[in-house]
C-alpha cells in the first residue's frame, strides 16, 4: 500500500519522501502530467464540481446544533441512514466507552455520545461516500486513501481520549477533513487512468490542501477544521505551549506512517513539536513510538473496521 507522508514539508503531508527536484523537472515535462493538472486545476476554478455534503447529513447537523432537540425527531433522522445507524451503534459500544451496559437503541446512543459527536460522526461518515469513482484503478486509489485516513482519525482519537482531549470526536472528523483534498483529487481524474506513485504524490504535494479548503469553505465547517487542514504534517511548527487539535492530528499521522510504512524517513518522534507537549506520563515510547498508541494498537484497529 503507498503512503504519501513527507518527513518535512510545510505544505502537503501525502508524500512519503521528499520528491527529488529532478523527479519533479522530469515530471512537470511530460504531457500526461499537465493533463492531470488541468483536470484538478479546472476542479479548482469551479466549486460546483466539487460535491456538497448530503441532505440527511445537513438535517442531523442543523438537529444537533439546537441543544434543545428533540431525540426522537434525531432518532428517526439518523434512521434513514441504515450504514450510519450502524457506525454510531458500534462507536458507542466500542472499547473506548469501557461500559458495562451496550446501548439499547439510538436514544441510548445519542445520549452515550453527545449531540457534538453525533454531528462529528455524521460528518465523517458522509465523507467516504461522497466522491463516486467508475475508474477501477482510480477506485483502488482511493480504497487505500480511505484505509489509510481512517486509521489516522481512530489514532487521534484514541489519543484525544486517552490524553483527556475536550470532545474526542472532533479528532476523527479534523483527522479525516485534513486529508479531504487527497479524495477530491482523484474524483478529479474520473475520465484518465490511474496516475502512477510519483505522478499521484506530486500531485498531492501541490493540490490535495487547497482542494480540501475550496471543500471545508463550501461546507461550512468550523474554522478550527481549517487550521488542522493547513498545519497537518508541518511536524515542528509552533503551536503554543497548550496541547491543540492539530498536534493530536499531528501525532496520529506520524503513527499512522509508522504502521503502514515501518522503514521510514520520519524525523524522531521527541523532536516532533506535539510530543515536546506531552505530560511525561504519556510520552513513554516503545519501539520509537507512544505507548499509548503501541500498546491499544487492537483496540484502534476494531474501531477502524467501523469505517468500512
Amino acid at each position: 500500500m503507498p503512503s504519501y507522508s513527507d518527513r518535512s514539508s510545510q505544505g502537503n503531508n501525502f508524500t512519503s519522501a521528499q520528491t527529488s527536484r529532478r523527479e519533479a523537472s522530469d515530471l512537470y515535462g511530460q504531457k500526461e502530467f499537465y493533463i492531470y493538472q488541468s483536470a484538478i486545476e479546472k476542479m479548482q476554478a469551479n466549486d460546483d464540481q466539487l460535491p456538497s455534503l448530503p441532505i440527511i447529513t445537513l438535517e442531523i447537523r442543523k438537529a444537533t446544533s439546537n441543544p434543545n432537540v428533540n431525540l426522537n425527531h434525531l432518532s428517526s433522522l439518523i434512521t434513514k441512514d441504515p450504514s450510519l445507524t450502524a457506525i454510531l451503534m458500534k462507536h458507542a459500544s466500542s472499547v473506548f466507552y469501557r461500559s458495562i451496559d451496550k446501548p439499547k437503541n439510538l436514544q441510548d446512543v445519542i445520549n452515550r455520545l453527545g449531540l457534538g459527536a453525533i454531528e462529528n460522526l455524521t460528518l465523517s461518515h458522509s465523507i467516504k461516500s461522497l466522491f463516486v469513482l467508475r475508474n477501477h484503478q482510480l477506485k483502488t486509489l482511493y480504497k487505500q486513501a480511505w484505509q489509510r485516513q481512517t486509521l489516522k482519525a481512530c489514532m487521534s482519537y484514541h489519543l484525544a481520549r486517552t490524553l483527556h482531549f475536550p470532545n474526542p470526536e472532533d479528532a476523527i472528523v479534523a483527522s479525516l477533513l485534513s486529508e479531504v483534498g487527497t479524495l477530491a483529487l482523484l474524483s478529479a481524474l474520473q475520465d484518465y487512468d490511474a496516475p502512477a506513485a510519483p505522478t499521484y504524490k506530486i500531485l498531492c504535494q501541490h493540490y490535495s490542501k487547497h482542494l480540501g479548503a475550496i471543500l471545508l469553505a463550501k461546507w461550512g465547517v468550523s474554522p478550527v477544521f481549517m487550521d488542522v487542514l493547513r498545519k497537518t504534517g508541518a511536524w515542528t511548527q509552533d503551536t503554543g505551549r497548550v496541547l491543540e487539535l492539530v498536534d493530536i492530528i499531528n501525532l496520529g499521522l506520524f503513527h499512522t506512517i509508522h504502521y503502514l510504512q515501518p522503514q521510514n524517513d520520519l524525523m524522531p518522534l521527541q523532536e516532533m513539536a506535539a510530543f515536546k507537549k506531552l505530560n511525561p506520563q504519556y510520552a513513554m515510547l516503545k519501539h520509537q513510538r507512544l505507548s499509548i498508541i503501541e500498546e491499544n494498537m487492537g483496540d484502534i484497529l476494531k474501531l477502524q473496521k467501523s469505517f468500512e
